[in-house]
């Protein structure tokens, strides 16, 4: 693997490419010194899943303290091989595959002094791209006083996958930058984000998520504000890689769109972010999808930041994806899934 180019990064980076995503996550991983904790839905074991996987091994032969806590559903190809990466020297600890719920997150924490946070998982399709397409997706990569409150999540995170007793962190605020966990808010944290910054919008809300189902709150919220004269825009991938999730997304949207929301359909690629920008002041970016098991039942993390040069590399970035996007046909509004068994299997999806 060719050495990373150092750069003096900013406190805070929203990275939207593949390149600078994992140029600057490998980058990262080849100076650490101490210790390397990773935690993914997805870890796939193919070219740049093996890539990481060699990098973590000479880190582990360094003296790096190297943990890689896993989903066992969403990981577990790779958790197939956890022991024998504890014999070269990479703790793995893995969220059960029998757990209801999925550890969704996406993190990775270098010296407890850098941190990303976001919607990539580790897998070839980010760069090369699948039968989809490129998949579009973006990282916040973070310094400072914030990684410890990531630091202490991760923590929680491997006691609770080896059922171990522990409470979650206090989710982190400061002027520019919170950090919210599904664990608060009774476990509705997710939605709770989403709801109040629509709630609060004045002017303009722009989303983009892979799948589209949320719950009535969230509806409603949208529709209050459509009122109050917001608009609001959703951006939507031309098809999700699950045919189920997108004949219940289209029940959705034509829902959505009676009430006033601008849908538009993203041509090239997936869309895998899981973005909002309010007013254009605010960024919600994370891991967490506008569906029920994200918002209601799986493990997840965002972060909601004003600080205006994250803002602005986030409207970019779906104004990248725009310029590739046009309001759904009459035939992507049909769903072919009767409303009550759509109601049904929601909560489960």
């Amino acid at each position: 693997m060719a050495q990373y180019r150092a750069q003096k990064p900013k406190a805070m980076e929203l990275l939207t490419t593949p390149a600078t995503i994992f140029s600057r996550l490998i980058g990262d991983l080849q100076r650490a010194r101490r210790s390397i904790d990773l935690e993914y839905y997805i870890f796939e074991d193919d070219n740049i899943g093996r890539a990481l996987l060699s990098l973590l091994r000479r880190k582990a032969r360094q003296g790096v303290s190297v943990r890689l806590l896993l989903d066992g559903y969403g990981s577990r190809r790779l958790a197939r091989r956890s022991q024998m990466l504890q014999r070269e020297g990479i703790e793995v600890v893995l969220h059960t595959l029998l757990s209801y719920s999925r550890n969704h997150r996406k993190i990775a924490i270098i010296d407890n002094s850098t941190a990303y946070l976001g919607g990539v998982n580790i897998a070839d399709r980010y760069v090369v791209g699948n039968r989809l397409g490129r998949w579009h997706d973006v990282q916040l990569r973070i310094e400072g006083r914030a990684v410890d409150a990531i630091a202490s999540l991760y923590r929680h995170d491997c006691l609770t996958a080896q059922s171990k007793q522990s409470v979650a962190p206090m989710p982190y605020t400061s002027r520019r930058l919170s950090l919210i966990w599904s664990e608060y808010h009774r476990g509705h944290a997710m939605e709770d984000i989403y709801v109040e910054a629509l709630s609060r919008a004045r002017r303009s809300i722009t989303m983009t998520t892979p799948y589209f189902f949320p719950p009535k709150a969230l509806i409603d919220q949208m529709q209050q504000a459509i009122r109050r004269g917001v608009e609001i825009t959703l951006l939507l991938p031309e098809r999700s890689d699950i045919w189920l999730l997108d004949n219940i997304t289209r029940n959705y949207i034509s829902r959505v769109m009676q009430q006033g929301v601008r849908i538009l359909i993203c041509r090239e690629g997936f869309v895998h972010a899981k973005m909002m920008i309010v007013d254009n002041r605010h960024a919600v970016i994370g891991s967490a999808n506008l569906d029920m098991r994200s918002l209601r039942t799986n493990r997840e993390l965002m972060a909601l930041c004003s600080e205006q040069h994250i803002v602005c590399k986030a409207k970019h970035f779906i104004n990248r994806l725009l310029t590739h996007a046009t309001p759904p046909t009459e035939a992507e509004l049909q769903g072919y899934i009767p409303n009550f068994i759509v109601r049904m299997l929601c909560p489960i999806l």
